[in-house]
C-alpha cells in the first residue's frame, strides 16, 4: 500500500518541476535578450529575435491600427479588413525591414534611437503616401496622412 504512495508523490513533484520550468523559460530567453542587448551583441541578438516575423507582426498592427484611428475599418468590413492588412504588411515589408534589424533594435532597446526614429518615421510616412494609390481601391480615401503626428526629437 505504501508504494503507490511514493508513485504519488513522484509524479507531482514530476509535474510540479515540470510546470516551473514551462512557467520559468521565458523568463530565460528574456534574460538572454537582455544580455545580449546589454552587452551590445547585434549577432546574439538576431540569433534569438526572429526578425522576419517581428516585421510581419508590426506591420499588420500598425496598418490595422491606421484602419482603426481612420474609422474605416468599419466601412471595410471584416474580410476586406483583413485583405487591406495582408497586402499592406506584404507591402510594407521592404521599408520595415530597412528600420528593424538587430543593429537598429539594438539602439532603440539603449535608448539612442531618435535619430533613427524621425529617418524611420520619414520614410514610412514616404512609403504610406505611395502606397494609398494601393489602399484607394479598398475604399480608403482620405487626408489620413496628414493626421498622422509629426515626429519630435527627444532629449537625452
Amino acid at each position: 500500500m505504501a508504494r503507490p504512495i511514493r508513485w504519488g508523490r513522484w509524479i507531482t513533484v514530476l509535474l510540479i518541476l515540470l510546470l516551473a520550468t514551462y512557467f520559468t523559460w521565458p523568463l530565460v530567453g528574456f534574460y538572454r535578450i537582455g544580455s545580449a542587448v546589454e552587452s551590445k551583441n547585434a549577432a546574439a541578438l538576431a540569433q534569438r529575435v526572429e526578425f522576419p516575423s517581428l516585421r510581419r507582426s508590426l506591420s499588420q498592427q500598425v496598418i490595422a491600427e491606421y484602419l482603426k484611428l481612420t474609422g474605416k475599418d468599419e466601412k471595410l468590413g471584416r474580410f476586406r479588413t483583413g485583405v487591406a492588412t495582408g497586402i499592406g504588411a506584404a507591402l510594407a515589408e521592404p521599408v520595415i525591414a530597412q528600420f528593424l534589424n538587430a543593429e537598429t533594435l539594438l539602439d532603440f532597446l539603449n535608448k539612442r534611437w531618435s535619430q533613427n526614429l524621425q529617418r524611420s518615421c520619414s520614410l514610412l510616412r514616404l512609403f504610406m503616401a505611395q502606397c494609398m494609390g494601393s489602399v484607394v481601391a479598398f475604399g480608403i480615401r482620405d487626408n489620413a496622412l496628414s493626421r498622422l503626428p509629426a515626429t519630435r526629437q527627444t532629449e537625452e
